[in-house]
């Protein structure tokens, strides 16, 4: 009598049971013989590697964490051996595996490879977004874990004005909770700035490439953001501020910007740092598909603003709710 195991179909492995084979068994003896050198064939062909080739995948399976490398496309390394690739998974944090070793190391091996690949992966998420996970996020409020999740699942930051509901709720607490989390609540952009480091872009980007299938722009080497300094002091600043729109059948895209407080040292004013910090929020409302800018100008600034194609013909409209205001003396 022969028995297979059902995981032969899976080329993983197979056994005999050979102990209670009786001449009266089968009817005839050559075909049970026949069967059994097919069977062992058929071993042969899907048995674990020997040799070099067994060592290797042993080597990658019981390889510690920090022994592997990613690189911005998703690709993880070995040292010299290419053994994976993250692709498109579940979700951004739940990427997939595809191993790239050679076919030679058997299904067996190469499925051991995967699992070891894919909690690898596992592990490499848990371990960028641990400041996010740190016992005190139990304990926020349901805006605060809200924002929390929104951050996860961007990676580190998220837009202001889509998590705008989650910071305007934030309690006292749930905002004591996000300094213990080193969580940043900037004006346009929530981030951590622990995952504006060097590795932990890269591995944000990696992660980015394998659920979009390409890398982004990696920021230059040690900067993550555009500002004006001059002396390694803050020269200038610009408060732009994303509004979104009402749905319209209208096809335009579905979000005005608002620009409000741009200073630059006077010492700076006419040598064009005005014009550069103004030109590089201008250049993010055109890559963040914003379709009109909107701001008030003093009577100094409009030249500024028309050398940047604003006009005051225009259809906004504005009526004066307030007590008023004079410009006429402002900067």
């Amino acid at each position: 009598m022969i028995e297979s195991d059902t995981a032969l179909a899976d080329n993983s492995f197979a056994y005999l049971q050979l102990d209670k084979l009786a001449p009266g068994d089968a009817p005839f003896d050559s075909s049970c013989a026949q069967a059994f050198q097919l069977l062992t064939l058929r071993l042969a062909d899907t048995e674990a590697p020997q040799g070099p080739l067994e060592d290797e995948a042993a080597r990658i399976i019981e390889a510690p964490h920090e022994a592997f490398e990613l690189d911005a496309r998703g690709q993880i390394r070995l040292g010299d051996m290419a053994v994976a690739t993250m692709t498109r998974g579940a979700d951004l944090l739940r990427p997939e595996v595809q191993v790239t070793i050679d076919e030679q190391f058997g299904a067996g091996a190469v499925a051991q490879v995967r699992r070891r690949m894919l909690a690898w992966t596992r592990d490499l998420v848990a371990e960028l977004l641990a400041p996010l996970r740190a016992e005190a996020a139990g304990r926020m409020s349901p805006a605060g874990k809200g924002l929390v999740y929104q951050l996860e699942h961007g990676l580190g930051s998220c837009l202001r004005v889509r998590a705008e509901m989650q910071v305007r709720s934030l309690s006292a607490d749930d905002r004591k909770i996000c300094g213990q989390l080193g969580i940043s609540l900037g004006a346009l952009v929530v981030f951590v700035p622990a995952l504006l480091e060097a590795g932990a872009v890269l591995r944000r980007a990696a992660l980015w490439s394998a659920a979009y299938g390409r890398p982004p722009a990696l920021p230059p080497a040690g900067k993550v953001s555009v500002a004006i300094e001059a002396g390694g002091v803050v020269a200038g600043q610009l408060w732009l501020q994303p509004i979104e729109k009402i749905p319209n059948p209208v096809a335009e895209p579905e979000r005005h910007a608002y620009i409000s407080n741009f200073f630059l040292r006077p010492a700076l004013r006419g040598q064009g740092a005005g014009s550069a910090l103004f030109a590089t929020a201008m250049a993010w409302s055109r890559a963040n598909g914003v379709d009109a800018v909107i701001l008030w100008p003093t009577p100094r600034s409009r030249p500024l603003y028309e050398r940047h194609g604003f006009s005051a013909g225009g259809g906004v409209m504005e009526a004066v709710v307030g007590s008023g205001r004079d410009l006429s003396g402002m900067a």
